[in-house]
């Protein structure tokens, strides 16, 4: 994992997009210390679930709160996401409050 947090500006919105095809090799308690890492930096977590097996709790622990717009899950093994998702996906990432 690559960390950029420290060369940006304050101003910017600093974000991480984590991509998971199931369970992480690490363990849910790997992904929870490395996530609280990137949370003590100031940095708003979002995630991908790539395939129709992901563990949720797993996917829970990679998202900032509120999980539903932090969260993109194919919940239908052999689909694919479709453009109005990624797109909408795209804009809570981009979203600055």
């Amino acid at each position: 994992m690559i960390i950029l947090y420290d060369y940006f500006s304050s101003d910017v919105k600093k974000v991480a997009v984590f991509l998971t095809d199931g369970f992480s090799t690490r363990g849910v308690e790997f992904a929870r210390a490395s996530a609280g890492t990137l949370t003590r930096k100031g940095i708003e977590l979002f995630s991908v679930g790539i395939s129709g097996h992901v563990d949720g709790a797993e996917l829970d622990e990679l998202s900032s709160k509120p999980r539903k717009s932090h969260q993109l899950n194919i919940e239908t093994p052999g689909k694919f996401f479709t453009t109005d998702q990624v797109e909408h996906f795209a804009k809570e990432i981009c979203n600055h409050e």
